[in-house]
């Protein structure tokens, strides 16, 4: 009887944590990661809660909206940063609006495509 060879392992799917606080938005942006392959994190709709979630399951990267039911995305960004996990802004904001220090940060505007939040991945992960 011939011997059956197991198929190779594949490498484990990356994890995308989303930070977005309109839902319509957030499931857009769910349905586009996992299109693209990518296994989610949230979504959540607060900067609290985003940070307790990175604290507890660890992204690959984030998505994060900028403005979050008036209060700004820019913690996650800066815990994001600190744990060097890699993260894009996907926003109505201008990159003038952006401080300083997360300026780098990719930036697509709303509404995205599928196309450009592909780019945009392959980009940030070289």
């Amino acid at each position: 009887m011939p011997e059956t060879v197991a198929p190779p392992a594949t490498a484990p799917r990356k994890r995308a944590l989303i930070v977005e606080d309109e839902w319509l938005i957030a499931d857009d942006i769910e349905r586009m990661l996992l299109i693209l392959g990518y296994d989610i994190v949230g979504p959540t709709p607060r900067s609290d809660d985003a940070l307790a979630l990175i604290a507890r399951e660890t992204p690959d990267f984030a998505v994060l909206d900028i403005s979050l039911d008036g209060h700004y995305s820019f913690p996650v960004a800066q815990e994001l940063t600190r744990r060097k996990i890699p993260f894009l802004f996907l926003s109505g904001y201008a990159r003038n609006d952006i401080p300083v220090a997360f300026r780098t940060a990719p930036l697509l505007q709303k509404p995205m495509s599928l196309e450009a939040l592909n780019a945009t991945l392959s980009a940030l992960f070289g």
